[in-house]
């Protein structure tokens, strides 16, 4: 697999993740708020936290969300490297599509 391949991958993965209205909530909570645990997030969303783990896992693995423990807690944060480089990317294949089709 090569590097636009990859970096394809990623965005794929990303947008994938979004697909879900809970995805999207959690973002957006976690956008405003900054740094919760899971308790917090499902309480804020009006749900229990085996609902809300799986869905915590996926954007963590997917690069999305940042973890740190503290005490017992895991508290997550978006992860701001990977939206710059989400954007970063988009704009390199983009970019490198505009510059391969031809002109008529």
């Amino acid at each position: 697999m090569n590097v636009n391949e990859e970096k394809m991958k990623t965005v794929l993965s990303f947008l994938k993740s979004l697909l879900h209205g809970t995805n999207k909530r959690i973002l957006n909570l976690l956008e405003k708020e900054k740094e919760l645990d899971i308790v917090r997030i499902a309480n804020e969303l009006k749900t229990n936290n085996s609902i809300v783990r799986p869905f915590l896992l996926e954007l963590r693995d997917c690069g999305i969300l940042l973890t740190r423990r503290e005490d017992r807690s895991v508290l997550y944060s978006i992860n701001q490297t990977f939206h710059e480089d989400l954007l970063k990317t988009i704009d390199e294949i983009f970019a490198t599509d505009n510059n391969s089709k031809e002109t008529f």
